[in-house]
């Protein structure tokens, strides 16, 4: 399955595909659309906790205000934060909740196309992970 929502990266609005991977439940795939993209793996829940307050300790780290998430990529010394519209990230995490309950991780892929008309579903990341 794949989402696409904007963030704010330093004074640009970006385009950020989300996808959600068959084979790994937990995984969420992340990839700004920039000059050239890098797609980030990490846990979906990731996302859900960091609607609440800041979570994460390696590359990925998230945490939120009244208005905005903002998702902070690390790479070596160098980060980059992703500022995301909170509406628009609750709404994400309450897609990927609909198709794949948190806590539950088996998939029933048949629901899918009832649920995401028009959402075309992935076996793997674009572009590596």
């Amino acid at each position: 399955m794949k989402l696409q929502i904007f963030a704010t990266i330093g004074d640009e609005r970006v385009p950020v595909n989300f996808r959600y991977l068959k084979a790994d439940p937990y995984a969420v795939a992340m990839t700004p659309v920039t000059r050239m993209p890098v797609t980030w793996l990490f846990g979906r829940d990731l996302l859900r906790a960091g609607l609440d307050g800041p979570v994460g300790k390696g590359d990925v780290c998230v945490t939120s205000g009244l208005l905005t998430v903002i998702v902070l990529l690390r790479n070596g010394g160098q980060s980059s934060p992703l500022i995301f519209d909170r509406s628009e990230m609750e709404n994400l995490v309450q897609l990927l909740d609909k198709l794949v309950p948190f806590g539950k991780e088996r998939i029933d892929w048949s629901k899918a196309s009832d649920l995401f008309p028009g959402i075309e579903l992935a076996d793997t990341v674009e572009g590596g992970a």
